[in-house]
């Protein structure tokens, strides 16, 4: 059959990583022995002794030749075990795609995730007798299928196989793919290569921002739980509201999920520990890291301690992720029982204390001190019953220190605009909340007067932004949606690699999104063996975005350092409607513990318009 069309030829050159390598013990070891695997290691031996160092990956080169959109010849050196073809002509059109395997070079054999679980000769002990050190770690095969689908054209995958498995979509492009309010703006704030994996933001009192990246999700970055997390701070100088410089704060953090500035430094939540880091020689990098408390449970990845707020009470509050732990404070050698609980804390003291609720990736407050948090399919709970309070009497029985707030009549059920995936598990919760995480209480009014004192929260699977309105119901909340959002939703994406896991009330008034960007949001101790062999569980590991959303005729409120103003200028600016800019406010003087501004304190208690003030400005006395 005749080609046509344009030939269009590519490489890309990747590192197929090894597994870690023996230690030089081992190797003698090994060498003692009269056979090759001997013989291979005494080799290794040499080059030690020699000063070199051993290969910890292998460089490799994967190219494609395109006919048009009529054939693509795909070339993979070393002897290919056959799952690549198998995996690549089900990612793409069979009758279009040529796969070939000794191409180029022969450096070995190159195994397939499948078959360095069972081990065996391709598996491993071949790679003796191509003088290689040792054998190739499971990531190879998702390293060898990315550099693939670079190089081959979307137009050779299948109309099905295009449904189930969409290609991302570049940032400058993204804002096209939002449904939104009408009347809404969309701001891309900061997007890849500047942050990847973004799953935590927090406002900084010097105008910056922190974003803490969960890059090692879902399984480590060599797929056997090497930490990978970091922690960047953002800077947008040129003020042009898009963050231009980035600044690699922390890394090699496991899993991290929950960040918040404190002091000159920052706390991080990496289970089993809450970090405190701080830069003191202005390098922009992390040089003292201390273990404030540990214990939290780590054996789910998707339900850590996460979520660090400000309360009005002058201490910091956060989500035990569903499980809590046993928490040792390393300050003062006090360990607390916490399991199935949230918790509060005083990171200078090293105080803990359980609190009521207990919630998996979200917990919030109003501008009233009112808790509220989520889980996976639960958008909204609240606490209205302090567990310091029920710890005077251990001996009352006392009432579900929960309550599920959502009072639709069917509150689980979503109105997505993006494809609806086949899931990896429950087909039932097609179009249902699986996801819930990273909630919010909007406070302020830039969005508008009646979009106050709303819950927003990310339903990450169905690649949306579920909105309530919270209204009191005696001594607990009702939730309910708009009534223009019956059958919709606040914020959507056609793009299902859109991942908004945490939602916040920026200092501009606007309502910020955080997108984790990724093609996968399961771990893969969830998913079926057949299915997860057909995917690349780290896609998008490169990529990560943060939006923002507000009213297209509205200004939004200017966002300043607060560190350079003096004590009596942030009394006068504690007096906003924006409840993120009044905890920062309130956080720096706590922290100043300047008493000369009592008075003035004591004169915005009385005087401010706002009753949010007025019960701030009371708290920051206290």
């Amino acid at each position: 059959k005749p080609l046509f069309g344009p030939l269009t030829c590519q490489t890309e050159r990747v590192h197929l990583p090894f597994e870690k390598l023996p230690t030089r013990e081992q190797y003698e070891e090994m060498a003692k022995r009269n056979d090759p695997f001997g013989y291979n290691a005494r080799r290794q031996l040499a080059r030690l002794d020699r000063g070199e160092k051993l290969m910890t990956e292998l460089p490799y080169l994967v190219q494609s030749w395109t006919f048009g959109t009529n054939l693509a010849m795909v070339f993979l050196p070393g002897e290919v075990v056959v799952d690549y073809s198998l995996r690549i002509k089900g990612d793409y059109d069979p009758n279009r795609i040529w796969v070939t395997a000794y191409a180029n070079d022969a450096p070995c054999y190159i195994p397939s995730k499948r078959i360095l679980r069972e081990g065996g000769y391709e598996g491993g002990d071949a790679m003796i007798y191509y003088d290689k050190p040792t054998k190739f770690a499971e990531p190879v095969e998702e390293v060898i299928i990315k550099a693939v689908r670079n190089l081959v054209p979307r137009e050779f995958i299948t109309r099905e196989r295009l449904l189930e498995n969409p290609p991302p979509v570049k940032a400058s492009e993204s804002l096209g793919t939002f449904h939104r309010k009408d009347g809404f703006v969309v701001e891309l704030v900061a997007s890849e290569p500047l942050i990847v994996d973004p799953v935590a933001i927090d406002f900084s009192t010097d105008g910056k921002l922190w974003v803490l990246e969960m890059n090692d999700y879902p399984s480590g970055m060599d797929g056997n739980y090497k930490p990978g997390g970091r922690l960047k701070l953002l800077e947008d100088s040129n003020g042009d509201g898009r963050y231009d410089k980035a600044s690699l704060f922390l890394e090699d953090l496991p899993f991290p999920t929950g960040v918040m500035q404190w002091r000159k430094g920052v706390l991080v939540c990496a289970a089993p520990d809450i970090l405190y880091a701080e830069d003191t020689n202005g390098d922009g990098k992390a040089d003292i890291v201390k273990k404030l408390f540990t214990g939290f449970e780590t054996h789910n990845y998707q339900a850590r301690v996460n979520s660090l707020r400000w309360g009005l009470d002058n201490w910091v509050y956060g989500s035990g992720g569903l499980f809590g732990g046993k928490i040792k404070s390393e300050i003062t050698g006090q360990i607390i029982e916490c399991s199935g609980r949230d918790f509060r804390m005083n990171p200078d003291t090293g105080e803990f204390e359980p609190v009521a609720g207990i919630s998996q990736q979200g917990r919030m407050r109003d501008d009233w001190g009112n808790w509220f948090g989520c889980d996976n399919s639960v958008f909204l709970w609240h606490f209205p019953l302090p567990d310091r309070y029920v710890r005077r009497n251990p001996h009352v029985t006392t009432p579900n220190p929960r309550l599920y707030a959502v009072k639709d009549t069917e509150p689980n059920l979503l109105f997505p605009v993006s494809h609806t995936m086949e899931r990896f598990n429950n087909p039932n919760s097609a179009n249902r909340s699986t996801s819930v995480s990273g909630l919010e209480v909007y406070r302020d009014t830039v969005l508008g007067d009646e979009f106050y004192g709303n819950v927003f929260a990310g339903e990450t699977v169905h690649n949306l932004v579920q909105r309530f309105l919270l209204t009191p119901d005696g001594a607990t909340f009702k939730a309910n949606r708009a009534v223009d959002e019956t059958k919709s939703q606040f914020f959507a994406s056609t793009d299902n690699w859109f991942r908004p896991v945490e939602i916040r009330t920026g200092p501009d008034g606007a309502l910020w999104i955080v997108d984790m960007y990724r093609f996968v949001i399961e771990h893969p101790r969830w998913i079926p063996e057949d299915r997860l062999a057909k995917l690349d569980v780290r896609a998008g590991d490169d990529k990560g975005r943060i939006f923002k959303t507000y009213p297209a005729n509205q200004s939004l409120r200017p966002v300043r350092d607060l560190t350079k103003l003096s004590s009596a200028k942030l009394v006068s600016l504690l007096d906003t409607p924006n409840g993120t800019t009044r905890d920062l406010i309130h956080r720096e003087l706590y922290q100043r513990q300047d008493r000369s501004v009592a008075n003035a304190l004591k004169n915005l208690a009385r005087k401010s318009k706002n009753p949010a003030v007025r019960a701030q400005a009371l708290c920051v006395l206290h």
